[in-house]
């Protein structure tokens, strides 16, 4: 029922299923919480999802009925009414659809593996990844040369709290290139250690 409410087509099922097996539950909080939800491998390519231009844009149906499905079940779910069961401060606009989003696989630049097969899968695997995140920065502003995007990053990252915070980065093809062609990270992960070097926090 959720899925025809959120105009989905039955091909969309398996992925829709997914979503919901994976038994993460859909955040609630005083805070600003919103989800994201990431799809990695073919399946991405056989729903016709958006991986480029745009890509967290309202524009492709995929996208966008995938992250209300997961919306309406969590509201039915959870019984979530505003000022009754939802009593969230401000809200989150991305709360409408999730953040939902295909990794552009073909575009990474060589040697960076996609979100899935990090997570040990093989890169054939067609797999869904779902977080739970209490807000978001959404753009590092001009990405060059002058200061580098691992720079504007850390900065960033320098706003979030101590107190067991995380951070997802979603970039650009175009970011992650000049990220290893250019400042030398070879790999995800090497990003991912610089970082863990140059953000501190005072606890």
């Amino acid at each position: 029922i959720a899925a025809v409410m959120a105009g989905a087509k039955p091909e969309y099922m398996p992925l829709l299923l997914a979503v919901m097996a994976s038994g993460v539950a859909y955040g609630n909080s005083t805070t600003s919480m919103a989800n994201t939800i990431i799809v990695n491998g073919p399946i991405r390519q056989e729903l016709g999802m958006n991986a480029g231009t745009n890509a967290m844009g309202p524009y492709n149906h995929v996208n966008s009925v995938v992250g209300r499905f997961f919306t309406l079940c969590g509201k039915i779910a959870a019984d979530l009414r505003n000022d009754v069961t939802a009593v969230e401060s401000l809200g989150s606009n991305l709360q409408y659809n999730s953040l939902t989003i295909a990794e552009n696989e073909e575009l990474l630049p060589e040697g960076w593996q996609p979100l899935h097969v990090q997570m040990g899968f093989k890169p054939e695997d067609s797999v869904v990844t779902i977080g739970i995140g209490l807000t978001y920065i959404s753009s590092v502003g001009e990405v060059q040369i002058g200061y580098p995007p691992q720079n504007l990053m850390r900065d960033y990252m320098h706003a979030l709290s101590s107190s067991g915070s995380a951070a997802t980065i979603v970039m650009d093809p175009t970011v992650a290139k000049l990220l290893k062609e250019v400042h030398g990270f070879q790999k995800k992960e090497d990003l991912s250690a610089w970082l863990s070097g140059n953000v501190e926090k005072t606890v």
